[in-house]
């Protein structure tokens, strides 16, 4: 869409404790585009089941493990619409 901007945002508070955690909100686009991708089955249930606002579904994750971080880009492409 034009003039949307896109974010993305990070709660660093974690950081010193080894992780951070992640905050997304997606589109029904991107929920679409969640549940047909190959995510782990727990983050697609999150997505899906997390309350339906104006802006679209909020989830937020924490990033503990390089794994983690992997999810973490499949979600940001998603988001972005790679």
């Amino acid at each position: 869409m034009r003039g949307e901007k896109r974010k993305i945002r990070t709660d660093e508070s974690q950081v010193d404790k080894g992780y951070f955690r992640i905050a997304f909100v997606f589109g029904e686009k991107a929920v679409a585009a969640v549940e047909k991708s190959d995510l782990p089955d727990s983050i697609k249930k999150d997505v899906a089941d997390t309350w339906k606002y104006a802006e679209g579904r909020g989830i937020r994750l924490e990033v503990k493990r390089p794994q983690d971080a992997d999810n973490v880009i499949k979600l940001i492409d998603i988001k972005v619409g790679g």
